[in-house]
């Protein structure tokens, strides 16, 4: 194919393989495999393209305009240079795969509130109505609840200020902001109102525990929905309730509640190249790829879903480029927790990453990526929840990428962010971050006990080492425009920082874990820092 500006001409290759016809509106799986090779006669359904064996240099075509509410598993591999396809054929908009179903029958329950009869699915983690995002209901309707005592284990919350039941309370899911960066998931077990503490089925967040001003908000109870925009799933009763943003019945809506764990899924399928298809709003992963080898994602169009694409589990040798992703809940594109090696994440849109809805989401970045030997060029990331480009691996290429206005929802973070987790046990390990644009690193320290944001442009982050970071630009950083925290034997030159709220760049040494004598070697030259605050252009301290 190729491609001009927004759209793209997709031209089929001439191949010894067999191209088949799928199509929801005029399909029908009782055709033969030969009937189906003809667009006249396509398959209808995902299940039967799932049950299939294919051959290397076949083709899957998928119907424009048309949408199927099922799951995609890719059934085969393909060979070195002659892959399996998956794609579009006709004219009019890319073909969806969607991961929600449409709910439909709802009669009114109490005022503004409708339910509706779904019977028991998968807990669903996204509605829609009309194709607009709504939120759990959850408690309070904005903002957070704040711990008014520090609580002396890992699995409480002390606020005196609550005037709940245990009723209200015990059951609940309890979303936690015990640090700045991270939001933690939870179940309230047992309430004591006499101590107003709420006990908890898991940590807060690893070790830490509750401390004063630390944010917290409950969801996912009847009673919490109380305004419009929101929802419920009773799990024991089968029955969803509604109350939608023009206070009417949502039977004059497209209601829509995700269904399905993922869009696409490739589990060790090697050789497949999937392009020019839309998936949309998955349980989980629009896109799920674990354990395949020679991929190829190109051109998707994903909105809705917790991760956008989810590529794991020694995935390599692949390639993500000109993709859309828009509006996931979490990560738009994550490759790891399992290092994934020689893989090409270039010239995807990814947007509202994990900055969707008015509760606060847990996200880890617009692009997430864990592995060695990773290229990331040309990315153009807005609007994300957390970090524009989170990456931790050796010999990483973070070039020519575009990231504007990050950590929207957390904190202590930055347009672009590494680290060297494993506390400096990586010594030979290299990177290269060059040529990007960071911009309005904003940071939100809601549901803390600080009054600033920290928030910067460029965050070479505990133990980095061998990093080079030159020709940037960055602007617009709440913080410091380029920090290096505990790190050592990094180059940083040729880099541009202005609008920078604290310093324009910062080298700091402090006793977090770090041993005395961690900073070290570092070289800073060439640079040009301005910043618009009380702090000098550049600094160090300890």
């Amino acid at each position: 194919y190729t491609q001009s500006g927004n759209s793209c001409v997709v031209t089929l290759p001439t191949t010894g393989g067999k191209t088949y016809y799928i199509s929801s509106s005029t399909g029908s799986d009782s055709y033969t495999s030969t009937q189906a090779q003809n667009s006249a006669t396509p398959w209808k359904t995902i299940a039967k393209v799932n049950a299939q064996t294919f051959q290397p240099d076949d083709q899957i075509l998928f119907n424009k305009n048309d949408t199927w509410r099922e799951q995609l598993v890719v059934p085969s591999s393909g060979t070195s240079g002659h892959p399996i396809t998956f794609i579009s054929f006709g004219s009019g908009n890319a073909p969806i795969i969607s991961g929600s179903n449409i709910v439909t029958g709802w009669t009114q329950y109490s005022g503004n509130i409708y339910v509706a009869n779904v019977g028991s699915i998968t807990a669903p983690t996204q509605l829609y109505v009309g194709g607009t995002f709504y939120d759990i209901a959850h408690y309070p309707d904005s903002g957070y609840l704040l711990a008014t005592s520090d609580s002396v284990d890992t699995t409480s919350i002390i606020d005196s200020n609550l005037t709940l039941t245990s009723g209200q309370i015990v059951g609940a899911t309890v979303i936690t902001k015990a640090v700045p960066w991270a939001l933690s998931t939870t179940i309230a077990t047992a309430y004591n109102a006499a101590t107003h503490k709420i006990t908890l089925d898991s940590n807060v967040y690893g070790t830490s525990i509750m401390h004063t001003n630390y944010g917290f908000y409950l969801q996912n109870m009847l009673w919490m929905l109380d305004a419009p925009g929101e929802w419920f799933y009773d799990s024991s009763a089968g029955k969803l309730y509604l109350w939608t943003t023009g206070s009417d019945n949502p039977n004059s809506h497209t209601v829509e509640v995700s269904s399905r764990s993922y869009g696409i899924y490739d589990n060790g399928k090697n050789y497949v190249t999937i392009q020019n298809l839309a998936i949309t709003e998955a349980n989980q992963y629009d896109v799920n790829i674990s354990q395949a080898n020679n991929l190829i994602t190109s051109n998707l169009s994903i909105s809705g879903g917790q991760v956008g694409i989810f590529v794991n589990d020694t995935v390599a040798n692949s390639t993500i480029q000109n993709n859309s992703v828009q509006n996931t809940l979490s990560n738009g594109i994550q490759v790891g927790w399992v290092a994934n090696n020689n893989i090409t994440i270039s010239n995807n849109t990814i947007n509202n990453a994990g900055n969707v809805g008015t509760s606060p989401k847990e996200s880890n970045g617009g692009l997430y990526i864990v592995g060695s030997s990773n290229t990331i060029n040309g990315n153009t990331i807005t609007n994300s929840g957390y970090i524009g480009i989170y990456y931790y691996g050796d010999q990483t290429l973070v070039e020519n990428n575009s990231i504007d206005e990050s950590c929207l929802v957390l904190d202590d973070c930055g347009g672009i962010y590494t680290s060297d987790g494993s506390m400096g046990s990586n010594p030979s390990w290299t990177s290269t971050i060059s040529g990007n644009t960071v911009k309005n690193s904003i940071g939100n320290f809601s549901g803390t006990p600080y009054s600033h944001s920290q928030a910067e442009g460029i965050y070479l982050d505990d133990f980095s080492h061998g990093y080079t970071v030159t020709n940037n630009n960055v602007y617009n950083t709440e913080d410091m425009g380029i920090f290096i925290h505990t790190g050592y034997n990094n180059t940083v030159t040729g880099n541009s920082v202005y609008g920078a709220k604290s310093y324009g760049f910062l080298v700091n040494e402090n006793s977090g874990g770090a041993p005395s004598g961690t900073v070290h070697d570092n070289v800073v030259t060439g640079n040009k820092f301005e910043t618009i605050g009380t702090g000098a252009a550049a600094n160090h301290y300890s």
